[in-house]
């Protein structure tokens, strides 16, 4: 049984992992801590991990130079670690969690396949095409671990609308590299899929940034993609034209900022023919295949959910419990938004969900066995922890075990024998809520 790692990316042990075994996990310089690091950055006690359901919480214990998540140094609330998290101890010492249910060398991208070992001189490429480019960006990935974002501390940066500041990471082993999205905001995609966890990346993948920024991974540094018939042939830039990264030389490339496209109005879906690909082609594309189709849209207009309140559930919850809720609620004059008329994990779903967590004015968040297992939820509890924006939890069912940071916000709990008295709390405290943030 695999169980959870943090790998060392940079200080004294390079590569090192530390196998994650207890519930409560501490990490220092000190003789008798769990993990013991040897370094004039770390604090005899620095950090300590603590395990929640099946994921673990990180602490700052008060350290000298402090603990960083993704660039965020820890407040006294901590973070709950996700596969992917760059931990940071101080400016020396670097980590990455890995979850337990990803095994070392076997991050697959599909079920049941087996990755073959690759040789060490085996060359990665990233590029990127834009629409008033002729040919694509090439990135060389040369390092063991390559950071994308909008922040200049990353590897490779793309100032765009849609990157979060720290985006995406790729790792490389034996088999070759792996992608894992870093909680970014927009979302990482592979494929048309969202990125959730790690994922192994094969030569010709498309990765997707949010809408608006498309990616190829190549063993060669053209871009070659299945041709369609109204699509031209050309010849794409050679590799000598590529960007070196490397973080001994420290370049990056040169990039200007760009503006944030807004949000689309509403229009009508995509097609739901796919056309079969073709034998693969080099070819120069004018506009990626999903730009030019019509634009998938949530329905939604710029700050139409202002003021709203966000019920974050577990679907499965919505006859027995969030149906008559968000009934009582909007018949007592409460602006709510709940995602049920959507589609989970389309375009439309993310826009939507990304308008709502940026405009809505409090979160409503049920807590259950259900609803800590959706993903969405416990990240959407964290957005609004992270912007210090209200939040009150119903507390539908026990939890054997939630986060700390979770323990500490304002719940009511449910009362089974009297439905309608717990609804009756819940319009009570939202509107608390409310006059507070007047």
């Amino acid at each position: 049984m695999s169980v959870a790692l943090l790998r060392m990316l940079r200080g004294p042990d390079p590569g090192r992992e530390y196998e994650l075994h207890r519930d409560t996990i501490i990490i220092g310089r000190g003789s008798k801590n769990e993990i013991i690091i040897h370094d004039n950055e770390v604090s005899r006690e620095h950090c300590r991990l603590v395990r929640v359901l099946e994921e673990y919480e990180i602490h700052d214990l008060n350290s000298t130079n402090g603990t960083f998540v993704n660039g965020q140094r820890l407040d006294e609330s901590g973070w709950l670690l996700t596969g992917g998290n760059v931990i940071e101890l101080g400016d020396s010492i670097t980590l990455e969690f890995i979850p337990a249910e990803i095994s070392t060398g076997m991050l697959l991208a599909q079920a049941g396949d087996i990755p073959e070992k690759v040789s060490p001189d085996t060359r990665y490429y990233l590029l990127l095409k834009r629409n008033n480019q002729p040919d694509p960006e090439v990135y060389a990935l040369e390092d063991a671990t390559i950071s994308i974002g909008r922040g200049l501390d990353n590897d490779i940066i793309f100032q765009e609308g849609e990157v979060s500041r720290n985006h995406l990471i790729f790792s490389r082993d034996e088999y070759g590299y792996t992608l894992e999205d870093l909680g970014s905001f927009n979302g990482t995609y592979l494929n048309g899929m969202r990125v959730e966890h790690h994922t192994r990346l094969r030569p010709g993948d498309e990765i997707r940034i949010g809408t608006m920024l498309t990616l190829w991974f190549n063993t060669e540094p053209v871009l070659t993609l299945p041709m369609r018939p109204d699509e031209p042939v050309g010849i794409n830039r050679k590799s000598t034209d590529t960007h070196e990264l490397s973080r001994s030389s420290g370049t990056k490339p040169d990039t200007l900022p760009s503006i944030p496209s807004p949000l689309p109005g509403i229009a009508a879906s995509l097609p739901t023919t796919v056309q079969p690909p073709l034998p693969p082609t080099e070819i120069a594309i004018p506009t990626p295949a999903y730009q030019a189709s019509t634009p998938v849209t949530s329905g939604l207009v710029p700050e139409q959910l202002a003021g709203h309140v966000f019920i974050a559930y577990a679907r499965s919850q919505w006859n027995e419990l969030i149906s008559p809720m968000f009934l009582y609620l909007t018949d007592n004059q409460v602006d709510v938004w709940v995602d049920q008329y959507l589609v989970p994990d389309t375009e439309a779903w993310m826009q939507a969900m990304n308008q709502a967590q940026s405009e809505s004015s409090c979160l409503l968040a049920v807590i259950s066995p259900s609803a800590m297992a959706t993903p969405y939820v416990r990240r959407t509890i964290n957005y609004f922890i992270s912007r210090e924006k209200p939040i009150l939890l119903l507390y539908y069912q026990p939890v054997d075990r939630l986060p700390m940071t979770i323990q500490r916000l304002p719940a009511v709990a449910y009362d089974l024998d009297n439905p309608e008295r717990t609804f009756k709390t819940l319009l009570v405290e939202i509107r608390r809520l409310s006059a507070s943030q007047k």
